[in-house]
């Protein structure tokens, strides 16, 4: 019974009312002034239309202009309606889908020939947008207004990744937030929705709606209106919120099968409103543990994806797996310190080939090898202290540096550059080595140096190995003024060719200057010795061992 759907306190009063043409559910929890707004938009509707509006505090507009109104133009009626809340069951899908279901209940028992929900908080609740939200059903025949809402970036990716293209492909209608919540529907679409097929409610109605509306050839358009102000999302309970709202998409999905295997190719829909912009807040995205969950997956779930995944998405899933970290942050703007000859510089240009790079190097000759190597125009290379960066403040999204740290004389001032050129909310990723006796085959090389002068030879632990100890990694971060630093340690391996490794260190490191430091006409006797010593080595996999650092500066909005 469509009457176990409606609050009591709520079906007292509605059964007090005669009828109504139009019926307005405000769910979001707005503001008096935002609740005046939609109160004058609705009196701006054409027509002597009869308005009842289910509001959880219907005292809050008493004081402008009463429970109802009386003279030409829309009448107006409140009906005091229960907020969403968490229900018995504590899901808060399915509380937002009983109170869904409770204001279709309503509308058909008023016998109302359309309704609006107002589920969101948007940033600037304005009557042009409640006005359109409502225009296209009530005077130009739609029986669904969906809105458009104008987006920041990261915002509404479960959407824009998912559900809209989803129901692009299905459906073939190029919707943007083809689930709402802030809907406009007729009263033929709420009585599809309200039928006594038990299996209704099982789908959540918000996936429904444009699926059966579009099913039913009924007229589907979008409404132009601003941001929307959306809750944090609980990123520790990511998988309960897949499985409550993809689930019953998937299940309207499979309800509509007969329809959605017709289609062939999508159009748009018709639009109403200006596109309105977002501002371009920062957005505090934070990855790392959505990666290093993907790399565990990886690592231990082959046998399982295998089951279910061709061999194409297994080979795609192990590229992804070894792409570079910057990939997964989706900067716009990358700074690279101590960018040498660009090996990195290249492989970040691959991984995020739409972001605009700067290179920088203190060193002209490897920066000019460097631009030799890639030419593009997002990426240009530029001399530069790391200490003394000659950007302007929050010029960058992303500033990186790998094996480079550890030559800085003064790291923390190094540190205070970085985060001088991030914007807020940008991150500093740092890749440095870890202790030296975790990286067997540079303490090899520095061995047999060390024996060929006949003295203990300790440049690696002054040199590349010198900042390792995490500990003292944050504690410069955040002496630097970051306020968020995570170290994590890596653990990898590396095939060894015994002439390469030797040729790179004894001749294309820093190493060189020491060993000639020593001895300037002792380099070949010290690459006969390094390469005698990583003979041991050569043709087996050496482990490595390196902590990637990641920083941050959080700013709340």
């Amino acid at each position: 019974m469509e009457g176990d759907f409606i609050p009591q306190q709520a079906l007292e009063k509605i059964e007090q009312i005669d009828a109504a043409d139009l019926v307005v559910g405000i769910l979001a929890n707005l503001d008096k002034e935002s609740v005046t707004t939609v109160h004058e938009a609705l009196r701006t509707l054409r027509g002597d239309l009869r308005i009842v509006i289910l509001l959880g505090d219907a005292s809050s507009v008493q004081d402008h202009g009463g429970s109802a109104s009386s003279g030409k133009g829309p009448q107006l009626t409140f009906v005091p309606w229960p907020p969403i809340g968490a229900d018995t069951s504590g899901t808060p899908m399915q509380s937002i889908s009983t109170a869904y279901l409770s204001l279709f209940a309503a509308g058909r028992r008023l016998g109302a020939q359309a309704g609006c929900i107002i589920a969101s908080k948007l940033e600037a609740v304005t009557p042009q947008w409640v006005y359109h939200l409502m225009q296209p059903v009530l005077e130009t025949g739609f029986d669904l207004a969906v809105p458009y809402y104008a987006r920041r970036k990261f915002e509404g990716l479960l959407n824009v990744s998912i559900i809209s293209p989803l129901i692009r492909y299905l459906y073939g209608k190029r919707i943007q937030n083809p689930l709402g919540p802030d809907l406009g529907f007729s009263r033929a679409l709420f009585e599809m929705l309200g039928g006594s097929d038990g299996n209704t409610h099982r789908i959540h109605p918000l996936a429904s709606l444009a699926p059966v509306a579009i099913c039913d050839n009924l007229r589907v358009c979008q409404v132009h209106v601003g941001p929307r102000i959306l809750p944090p999302t609980d990123w520790t309970n990511i998988s309960s919120l897949l499985v409550q709202a993809l689930g019953s998409v998937f299940l309207a999905m499979e309800r509509n099968a007969a329809c959605w295997q017709k289609t062939r190719g999508s159009i748009p829909v018709s639009g109403f409103g200006e596109p309105l912009a977002a501002s371009h807040e920062a957005a505090t995205i934070d990855v790392n543990r959505l990666l290093n969950s993907f790399q565990l997956g990886n690592r231990d779930l082959q046998e399982i994806w295998g089951l279910v995944l061709p061999p194409a998405a297994l080979l795609e899933l192990r590229k992804l797996a070894r792409a570079e970290r910057c990939a997964f942050l989706q900067p716009d703007r990358i700074l690279e310190t101590a960018a040498g000859t660009g090996i990195v510089t290249r492989a970040v240009h691959r991984a995020a080939p739409r972001a605009r790079i700067v290179a920088t190097d203190i060193n002209p000759a490897m920066l000019k090898f460097a631009e030799c190597e890639l030419r593009s125009d997002q990426v240009s290379f530029q001399r530069a202290d790391a200490q003394d960066l000659p950007f302007d403040e929050g010029s960058f999204d992303l500033v990186l540096c790998q094996f480079g740290v550890m030559f800085f004389p003064d790291k923390v001032l190094a540190h205070q550059e970085a985060r001088r050129v991030l914007r807020p909310n940008g991150r500093y990723l740092l890749i440095t080595f870890n202790w030296l006796e975790f990286n067997p085959v540079a303490k090899a090389a520095q061995d047999a140096v060390g024996a060929l002068f006949g003295h203990p030879f300790d440049y690696m632990e002054r040199g590349p190995f010198c900042y390792a100890d995490p500990a003292r990694i944050k504690h410069d971060l955040l002496a630097a003024g970051f306020t968020n630093a995570e170290v994590e340690t890596m653990e990898l391996s590396s095939r060894v060719n015994a002439s390469d490794a030797t040729q790179g260190l004894v001749f294309g490191s820093p190493l060189r200057s020491e060993i000639e430091r020593q001895d300037p006409f002792s380099l070949d006797r010290a690459a006969e010795v390094v390469a005698q010593e990583l003979m041991l080595w050569d043709g087996k996999d050496a482990p490595m061992s390196a902590h990637v650092v990641t920083a941050r500066t959080f700013v709340g909005r």
